[in-house]
């Protein structure tokens, strides 16, 4: 292995949740703990951030009504590094999700990283879905766009993982103890590990009726189906060091590995 790096967590404000709100038509009534983040990827030449974070205020502008509560600001997060919003280079954006690229705005200096096919999808303003997407929070960014796999830097490579949305991106780092990946998902650890209690309910079934067991859970908002499955499957087996994008592991750590 050549370069490595480490990953430095920023979480920036939590809330609690039903599993269910993240693995597909699994997990009902079973609680857990979102987190929103931003991650420093420690090591390269460049600055490089993955994904901009999100304060509990501006979850509640863009219409999410579960309660959020705020860890600490952007400008605190980043300052136990020694580093100011502006002194970011590049933020890789995962997907364009508004909790994943709404403080853009706040890297006057950045360029962001981006699948060309999720820039098309998000401009596409659907009534399905009225949640997700808003043109002002990636409008009047300096917007680099990819398509498919692509080496960011020795050691950092974006992988194209769509089906949470079109144009999905996950983020394979080298680091000391193996390749980690920071998924594009919007994941808990239970979609790549569910186990029984959320998805066999207690019903008297014939063992012809009963479907095998899935290796991963569907994340509740997809693109596609299948390119969802294949997606989480490819992080899963591709990443020694696994960090689903919301999952609270990682609040309390302060550098992977």
């Amino acid at each position: 292995m050549g370069k490595t790096y480490s990953i430095r967590p920023i979480p920036l404000c939590v809330s609690g949740n039903d599993l269910s709100r993240y693995t597909y038509r699994m997990g009902s009534g079973i609680g857990c703990i979102n987190c929103n983040y931003t991650w420093y990827i420690e090591g390269p030449r460049r600055n490089i951030l993955v994904d901009t974070g999100l304060s509990a205020e501006l979850f509640s502008k863009y219409g999410w009504r579960v309660p959020k509560y705020n860890i600490q600001s952007l400008e605190q997060g980043l300052a136990k590094l020694n580093l100011k919003p502006e002194d970011i280079d590049l933020v890789i954006l995962t997907h364009l999700h508004f909790d994943h690229c709404g403080m853009g705005y706040k890297y006057t200096k950045a360029k962001f990283l981006v699948q060309k096919v999720e820039l098309d999808a998000a401009k596409i303003l659907i009534p399905y879905d009225p949640y997700a997407f808003f043109k002002s929070t990636y409008e009047g960014l300096d917007l680099q766009t990819v398509e498919g796999d692509y080496q960011v830097e020795e050691g950092i490579k974006c992988l194209f993982t769509p089906g949470h949305t079109a144009g999905g991106q996950s983020v394979a780092i080298d680091t000391a103890k193996g390749t980690a990946i920071i998924d594009c998902m919007c994941s808990q650890w239970e979609n790549y590990y569910p186990y029984p209690a959320m998805y066999r309910p207690e019903l008297k079934l014939e063992k012809a009726d009963i479907p095998p067991e899935p290796e991963v859970a569907l994340t509740s908002l997809r693109s596609s189906n299948e390119d969802c499955y294949n997606s989480l499957l490819r992080i899963k087996k591709a990443a020694d060091i696994l960090i689903p994008g919301h999952d609270p592991r990682f609040m309390a750590v302060d550098r992977i590995p």
